[in-house]
């Protein structure tokens, strides 16, 4: 088949276009990901901390 010069590079514009527009969305989604994984790990660090230093869970005393 045979294309011409112009039909070519309009071609390969909307190819990486569509592979540009792809790449982002997944390095968007890759982000957000990212993003919401440390923020738990945050959470969960905070979350950790604050139930070791819960007074009630230090206190051990044993009443008879």
């Amino acid at each position: 088949m045979f294309v011409n010069d112009e039909l070519y590079r309009t071609l390969l514009e909307c190819h990486q276009q569509v592979v540009r527009t792809i790449e982002g969305q997944f390095d968007g989604a890759f982000e957000a990901f990212w993003r919401a994984r440390d923020n738990q790990d945050q959470n969960l660090c905070v979350g950790e901390q604050q139930r070791v230093d819960s007074p009630e869970l230090l206190d051990f005393s044993v009443e008879l």
